[in-house]
Order: structure tokens, then C-alpha cells, then sequence
């Protein structure tokens, strides 16, 4: 009885495996890795392009100011013969306002051609970043293929092994499985303890599963076997 019900569960811890290790590849870590940069690229790329859009904005304005001061300064300058002191004095304003206003456009400029750099960059590593995924999804779709084909034939013997282990027995060990306890079944230690928790069994529950053969671990809640 507790042969088969080993044997069932061998094949079950082996798919566990088996599934465990194929999420976990060099490949998939490649994976995971290219989708992080992506996602982190893509978010730059979005703060890059609001920054541009505030620095048009600024451009947009600026250019404005400096063309309605440029047009007031020729106004003036057009008839300066006739400049009286407060129109002499609007003039250098004038003049250190379009200074100030061509120093600002130019630093705006370098601004947005930073950003261009920055998403020229940043789209370029995407696209790198996509194709090592590329490249790492086909290898790991290799390795899954060969991985599903060994856990495929491992259920159909599972399958096949259920039409011969005890109805309850099964039951039990589903149920367990369910809460995520795996292995279901252990045999006790030579010094009575739990083969899966390793913790003394009760001296009570010594005798109960000398007699019964089996009884669930208090501590780990798995079904101890005794093997004599």
C-alpha cells in the first residue's frame, strides 16, 4: 500500500521539480530582465517626452517675448533721432531683455536636443532589450517543450498508478496536496520522528502508529508512515 502511494507521490514531487527548475533558467531570468528594462525604459521615455512638451511650452513662449521685443527695439530704433532720456531708457531695457531672453532659447535648445539624445538612447535599448527577449523566449520554448513532454508522461503514469492505490488513501494525499503540503507521506525515522518536519512524535502517537501504521504529523500536518 504505502509502496504505491510513494511511488505516485515520487512522480509528483518530480513534476514539482521539474516545473520549479523550468521557471527558474538562465533564460527566464533573461526574460524577466528584458521586460524590467522595457517597462523602466518605457516610463523614462513617457517623463522625457512631458519634460519636452514643458520645454516647447517654455520655447514657445519665449520666442514670443523675444520676437514682440525685437519689434518694439526696431520701432525705436527707426525713429532715434527723435528718443527722448525715457525713451532712450526703454531702448536698454529693451536690448538687455532680448539678451537675456536669446540666453534663455539657447539654453532651452540644448535642453530639448539633451532630451532627443536621451530618447534616441532609450529607444535604442529597447529595442535591444526586445530582441534578447526574443532570443531568450525561443531557447526557454525549447527547454519548456522538452520539459512538458517528461511531465506529461510522468501524469499519464500517475493516471494510470491511481486505478490501483487505495480510493481514501488518494483522497488524503489530494487534500493535503491542496494545502500545499508536499510530500503528503514520510516515513517515520528510526528514532520516531516525522520524516518531513523532523519532529518527535508524541509518545501516544508512537503507539497509534505502531498500531494504525500511519497518522497525521501535529506539527507539519503530513501522514507518517511506520516502516518496521
Amino acid at each position: 500500500m504505502d509502496k504505491q502511494i510513494f511511488e505516485y507521490q515520487n512522480r509528483d514531487m518530480q513534476i514539482s521539480k521539474l516545473q520549479r527548475e523550468n521557471s527558474a533558467t538562465q533564460h527566464t531570468k533573461a526574460m524577466s530582465e528584458a521586460i524590467s528594462t522595457v517597462k523602466s525604459l518605457q516610463e523614462k521615455t513617457d517623463e522625457l517626452g512631458k519634460d519636452a512638451e514643458t520645454q516647447l511650452v517654455y520655447f514657445s513662449k519665449i520666442k514670443t517675448s523675444l520676437e514682440k521685443a525685437e519689434k518694439e527695439l526696431e520701432e525705436f530704433e527707426s525713429k532715434k533721432d527723435e528718443l527722448s532720456e525715457e525713451d532712450e531708457k526703454k531702448v536698454r531695457n529693451l536690448a538687455n531683455q532680448i539678451n537675456k531672453l536669446q540666453s534663455n532659447l539657447t539654453v532651452l535648445k540644448r535642453n530639448i536636443e539633451k532630451i532627443n539624445e536621451l530618447f534616441e538612447d532609450a529607444k535604442h535599448k529597447v529595442i535591444e532589450a526586445k530582441k534578447k527577449h526574443k532570443v531568450a523566449k525561443e531557447k526557454q520554448d525549447e527547454i519548456s517543450k522538452d520539459v512538458e513532454g517528461k511531465i506529461s508522461k510522468l501524469k499519464a503514469e500517475m493516471v494510470e498508478m491511481e486505478k490501483s492505490i487505495d480510493k481514501d488513501l488518494l483522497k488524503k494525499y489530494k487534500d493535503c496536496k491542496a494545502d500545499n503540503i508536499l510530500p503528503v507521506f514520510v516515513y517515520a525515522t528510526p528514532d520516531l520522528a516525522c520524516g518531513g518536519c523532523m519532529q518527535k512524535i508524541a509518545t501516544n502517537e508512537v503507539n497509534k502508529l505502531k498500531q494504525d501504521k500511519k497518522i497525521v504529523c501535529e506539527h507539519c500536518r503530513r501522514i507518517i508512515i511506520y516502516k518496521e
